[in-house]
């Protein structure tokens, strides 16, 4: 869930910051898909932890 959660705001902030950059077409791809598994993996990281310091 915490991955879920930590893609889709990757995938808004990164639409922000790429629009900002002007990043266009497929490095958007890219620049998309690199925020949204950083994203991802931390917040999903941090919900694993949490989750394990709770039970």
């Amino acid at each position: 869930m915490g991955a879920t959660v930590g893609a889709t705001c990757g995938v808004f902030l990164g639409t922000f910051s790429a629009i900002s950059m002007g990043i266009r077409g497929r490095e958007l791809l890219r620049h998309l898909g690199k925020i949204s598994l950083s994203a991802s993996g931390s917040f999903g990281l941090f919900m694993a932890v949490g989750s394990a310091l709770r039970c």
